[in-house]
């Protein structure tokens, strides 16, 4: 595939597989993945975009963005107990 033909997802996926050998050496690769990103204009408007690969199911991408927010909510109340 040449560099003009690479889409955005496609260059996600290469640097996450690039990070296998610092999440597991015995041969491990990634099987999906989902990209969420903040954005703000110069109105100070925010909003989200999320970017998953075009191959694997939306089952899988919608697990994935369900699973974060439970871990994000168990972290954040773990936080906020420690700061009582």
């Amino acid at each position: 595939m040449s560099h003009a033909e690479r889409t955005p997802a496609d260059v996600i996926a290469e640097a996450i597989a690039s990070t296998a050998a610092t999440v597991d050496n015995k041969g491990a690769y990634c099987s999906g993945w989902v990209l969420v990103a903040s954005w703000m204009d110069s109105d100070g408007d925010y909003w989200l975009t999320r970017l998953s690969d075009d191959r694997q199911p939306r089952w899988q991408t919608i697990g994935m963005l369900r699973t974060a927010q439970i871990y994000f909510e168990h972290e954040m109340n773990q936080a906020a107990d420690e700061d009582d």
